[in-house]
């Protein structure tokens, strides 16, 4: 064989290999499926390189095509742009987070995306993904650094007083007071003793508790009754309304008292005789010695009509004065002449005094 026979053959031998070198690393990073661009804005991205993976649900869809600041120097954000197959674009849904998390042990980054729920709408190309700010071990470990050190600084007064010698004969003094007053409550003979080891005083203490419930009972029942009568007073027509509600009741009994204040103020004011009564001048003194004398006048008439003294006391006590009388009177009513005497004298009684 000749030797461009051979250079020949070597030729095609290493186009071969190269092709199959495309081919298999083509299907390996799906270079000839059909992608769709998303771009995500990260505040840091940790170390995130060109090249790296995009996963959802541990699944390769994609890969990180670029990493660069934006365009503004305005703008602080770093945005990244993902290359996902179509195929799996319809699940990136406007609900879908982009994360950086770590690929490895060895701190190489990539991106993670949340699967969007099935309810959301597809996120369009033209709009960011939702993004989540990566954790850095670092900074965790300064937060927490810092966490700790405030933690300690608000301790230390706490510290401080629990050192104090005072406070520390104050908690042992408590501690000896809460242990004379267990010691009392558990060997003693007192209310809190018998209260928990007394049954006798645990019955009375739940009849009291009871008669409680049943006092609290008549309570609830007689606020219900005053409820049920202010109900009465307000929708009513009973005296209570209309002394609350009637407006013209109001004012009559506003103009009663005014013009009882105005009596009122007569009689201190004046000089009348209610004036002289309550305030005790000489007029006063003068009918109030009347009225004794009428008093005592009163009391002898009847005392002397009790004692049968006078025509009214024979009356009253002796029978035999009113059997006369009874007597006379019957004859009067029998005997024609004596009443048409009666009749005659009421006759003249009456011309005498007129028509009236």
């Amino acid at each position: 064989m000749s030797s461009q026979m051979r250079v020949g053959l070597f030729v095609v031998a290493g186009l071969a290999l190269t092709m199959m070198a495309v081919f298999l690393i083509g299907s390996t990073r799906a270079l000839w499926e059909s992608k769709v661009d998303y771009v995500a804005a990260f505040d840091n991205v940790g170390g995130l390189k060109p090249g790296a993976p995009v996963r959802m649900g541990g699944i390769d869809v994609g890969t990180v095509v670029a990493v660069d600041h934006a365009k503004k120097l305005e703008d602080t954000r770093i945005f990244v742009d993902l290359s996902v197959s179509r195929n799996e674009a319809a699940r990136i849904r406007l609900n879908t987070v982009a994360r950086v998390v770590n690929k490895g042990l060895l701190g190489d980054k990539m991106i993670e995306l949340s699967v969007g729920s099935p309810g959301a709408a597809q996120l369009p190309p033209d709009r960011l993904i939702t993004t989540e700010e990566p954790a850095d071990i670092m900074t965790t470990a300064s937060d927490l650094a810092s966490a700790t050190r405030d933690a300690i600084d608000h301790l230390r007064p706490l510290a401080t007083t629990l050192g104090d010698p005072v406070f520390g004969n104050d908690i042992r003094g408590a501690a000896s007071d809460i242990h004379s007053l267990l010691d009392a409550a558990a060997h003693g003979d007192g209310l809190v003793h018998r209260l928990f080891f007394d049954a006798d005083a645990a019955r009375r203490v739940d009849q009291v508790i009871a008669s409680l419930e049943q006092s609290s009972t008549h309570l609830e029942r007689t606020l219900a009754d005053v409820e049920e009568v202010a109900n009465q007073v307000r929708s009513g027509s009973g005296t209570m309304h209309s002394l609350i509600y009637d407006d013209k009741l109001a004012v009559d009994t506003s103009g009663t008292i005014a013009e009882l204040h105005n009596s009122l103020r007569a009689v201190r004011e004046q000089t009348g005789l209610a004036h002289s009564l309550v305030y005790g001048d000489a007029p006063s003194q003068h009918a109030i010695a009347n009225l004794a004398a009428m008093s005592d006048d009163l009391r002898e008439i009847v005392s002397g009509v009790r004692q049968g003294k006078g025509t009214l006391g024979a009356l009253l006590v002796d029978p035999t004065v009113y059997e006369d009388l009874k007597s006379a009177i019957g004859n009067v009513e029998r005997n024609a002449v004596l009443r048409s005497l009666v009749r005659y004298s009421i006759r003249a009684d009456e011309k005498k005094i007129g028509p009236k």
